[in-house]
């Protein structure tokens, strides 16, 4: 099973493609939509890495001690729209 397998919940598909779950979606939609637009900045500390939002109150932080965990968040919204607009949502 493969990390996205996991984080959906959904079994590994071995046939032909599985239809998109539409409510899954549209939620993920409300998500993007939600979220502050970027960019976002990957800043490399001694101690770690942190991510800085667009310039704006409380857009600081989190610590992250890995760098890939945080280069996954710092990306994760474009590569939402990106997967959802290939989708034509």
């Amino acid at each position: 099973m493969t990390k996205a397998d996991q984080i959906t919940g959904e079994p590994p598909s071995h046939g032909p493609a599985r239809r998109p779950n539409r409510k899954r979606l549209a939620e993920i939609c409300q998500r993007l939509e939600a979220a502050t637009s970027g960019p976002w900045a990957l800043v490399t500390h001694a101690d770690g890495f942190e991510l800085h939002g667009p310039p704006g109150p409380g857009l600081f932080g989190p610590r992250f001690g890995r760098k890939a965990d945080a280069e996954f968040v710092a990306w994760a919204g474009d590569d939402v729209a990106y997967l959802l607009r290939l989708l034509g949502r």
